[in-house]
Formats: C-alpha cells, sequence, structure tokens
C-alpha cells in the first residue's frame, strides 16, 4: 500500500500498461484508491472524445445553418408549438447525420420510434416534433421541449428569420460551448456504464482463469486488477473513436479485440504473480532452511561451550578437592620432633 501511495495517476497509467511485473503491487491498495483512478482515467477520455465531437458539431452546425439559410423551409413557433408546412426527411453523408421534421401534431408513437431507429444508424440525429426535439450524438439520446428550450437559453425565436439572427448574435463558440458542457455530462455517465460492465465481464473471466490456474484472489482484488488492465484498451478505443469522429474510418469486431486485449493483460498479470509468489515461497523456504542450520550450528556452539564451561568447572572442583585432601593430610600426620 505504501508502494501504491507513491504512484501518481500517469504513474499509474505507465505501469498498468508498460510494467505487467508490477501489478503485484497494485493488489495492496484499496479497492477506493484503484474505482478512483477508473473514474479519473473515464472523464479524460470522455474530455478527449467530447472535443472532438464538439469540433466535428461545430463544422455541421455551420454547415447546417447553410442549409437553414438557404433550404429548409419557413415555420412558425407560437406558444411553444412549433409548425412547418411539410415533412422533411434527410440524410448528410459527410456527417452521417439524421435529420426528421414533423410536426403534425397527431403523429403516432410508431412514427417516433422509426425516426428513433433510423436516427441509430448515423453518428447524429436530430427529429424535430411539434412540441419537442429529439437529438442523438453518438451513443447519447436526450430530449427537449421548446418551453424548457426557450426558458433555459431565453431564446425569443418565432420563424426561420429569427432562428438566423439569434445564430449569428450567438456565434458558433457559445453554441460549442453548451453543447461540449451538456455532451460531456450525458457521454461521461455512459461511459461509466459501459466501461464498467466490461470490467465486470473481464474481472469475472479473470476471476475463472485464477481457478483454472489455482489462483486464490478475492473478487475486489480481481476488480482492481481489471481496472489496471482495461488501461491500454481504454485508451486505445478512445484513439479509435477520436479517428472515426473525424474521418468516419470504423474498424470491425474493434470491441471484441478491445475486450481480447484487457483479457490478456489480466491473464499475464496473474501468471507473473502466480511466478513472483512461487518464487516469494522458494526464497522464504530457503530462507528458513538457512535460519534453522543457523539456529542449530548456534545450539551445537551453545552446547560446546556449555561442555566446556561444566569441562573446567569439574576440574576446578576436582582440584579443590584434592588441595582438601592434602590439607587433612598434613594435619593429621604425627609430629616427628622437627617442629619443636
Amino acid at each position: 500500500m505504501n508502494q501504491t501511495r507513491k504512484f501518481k495517476f500517469f504513474g499509474r497509467i505507465k505501469n498498468a500498461v508498460f510494467q505487467l511485473e508490477r501489478y503485484g503491487v497494485f493488489l495492496g491498495e484499496r479497492f477506493s484508491t484503484s474505482l478512483k483512478y477508473a473514474l479519473l482515467l473515464i472523464l479524460i477520455v470522455t474530455i478527449a472524445t467530447t472535443i472532438a465531437e464538439t469540433y466535428n458539431f461545430s463544422n455541421m452546425v455551420e454547415k447546417g445553418f447553410k442549409y437553414v439559410d438557404y433550404e429548409l423551409p419557413d415555420f412558425t413557433l407560437e406558444n411553444n408549438v412549433l409548425s412547418f408546412d411539410e415533412v422533411i426527411e434527410g440524410y448528410d453523408e459527410e456527417f452521417k447525420f439524421y435529420f426528421f421534421v414533423n410536426t403534425d401534431q397527431n403523429i403516432t408513437d410508431d412514427s417516433i420510434r422509426n425516426y428513433l431507429s433510423k436516427s441509430s444508424e448515423g453518428d447524429y440525429g436530430l427529429i424535430v416534433l411539434y412540441d419537442r426535439i429529439l437529438y442523438k450524438v453518438g451513443g447519447v439520446e436526450m430530449e427537449q421541449r421548446y418551453e424548457e428550450f426557450m426558458s433555459q437559453y431565453d431564446s425569443k425565436v418565432m420563424d426561420k428569420e429569427m432562428l438566423l439572427d439569434e445564430y449569428n448574435s450567438l456565434g458558433i463558440r457559445n453554441i460549442c460551448t453548451v453543447f461540449f458542457v451538456v455532451i460531456l455530462t450525458g457521454q461521461y455517465m455512459v461511459n461509466i456504464l459501459q466501461i464498467f460492465a466490461d470490467l465486470i465481464l473481464v474481472a469475472i473471466l479473470g476471476h475463472i482463469t485464477a481457478r483454472i490456474c489455482k489462483i486464490k484472489l478475492k473478487m475486489s482484488s480481481m476488480l482492481t486488477l481489471s481496472i489496471y488492465a482495461m488501461t491500454l484498451s481504454i485508451i486505445l478505443n478512445t484513439i479509435y473513436v477520436v479517428i472515426r469522429i473525424l474521418t468516419g474510418f470504423s474498424i470491425n469486431y474493434f470491441r471484441i479485440m478491445y475486450l481480447l486485449i484487457a483479457y490478456v493483460y489480466i491473464v499475464a498479470a496473474m501468471l507473473m504473480i502466480k511466478t513472483d509468489i512461487i518464487k516469494c515461497n522458494e526464497e522464504l523456504a530457503i530462507a528458513l532452511e538457512m535460519q534453522k542450520k543457523m539456529k542449530k550450528e548456534e545450539e551445537e556452539k551453545k552446547q560446546e561451550e556449555q561442555e566446556e564451561q561444566e569441562k573446567k568447572e569439574q576440574e576446578k572442583e576436582k582440584k579443590k578437592k584434592e588441595e582438601k585432601e592434602q590439607e587433612e593430610k598434613e594435619l593429621d600426620r604425627e609430629p616427628d620432633g622437627s617442629e619443636i
């Protein structure tokens, strides 16, 4: 745990991507610590993809208002009810943008579901109804009623001419700022749900593999390993999403590769941890053997010293006894007259 506290955010990314042999260190930290790391990582990658979305959106808005200026029919907005003279269905190939206008107040739910279904085929979708608008960006779908929109942004738009005037007064920067905040908030929540669902899947696969490899890890520890094992996949997915937003380039089955990379990482990390445990156990066994040997040698040395001490004591006692016997002999000897 003391070692993991030394790791800062980008240090954790470096260790998670390039130093699989250090994954064992992450097992010593609390799950709350790795959870904070995951939430911050998701926030950063969401900001990156939202910046790309906003850049794309700015180009799309400029093109869209040229369409509004030159091609969109007139409309009126009175008492929060929008009215167009015709039904419009459009698709822009460059931005993969679906655009639907149907202000019939008797529109059915089936028709709305049909518009939503078509919109899901592209990256962007805008459905304009008589009382609200529905829009889709990436995986985020939102709805807003005209009453809410007018009060929130203090808008006075009543027709096409007023819409163009308001666009010119607001400017593309303010529009994109609002777009960035709204999409960042929604996309962050979507990413948390999606990535944590993937984390749980990788953790379950890792747990099954651990059982097969006879590695005992708690589920919280497996989730911690999954978070770090997913790091490279999340970064690669972010790069892919940004490229797809900006160029339209897509890779089939990318999600499978995304999960496969995380699974390979967690399996490799567990095998390295197992190898480290075996190595530590071997070193511990050697150390214990050496300790026993040293203890035995110390006991033998003590025994020898004790025996030596006892031998000296015995010799000393024997000498004392001999001296005492000698004194007693001298006292018992009869006088021969030489003492006078």
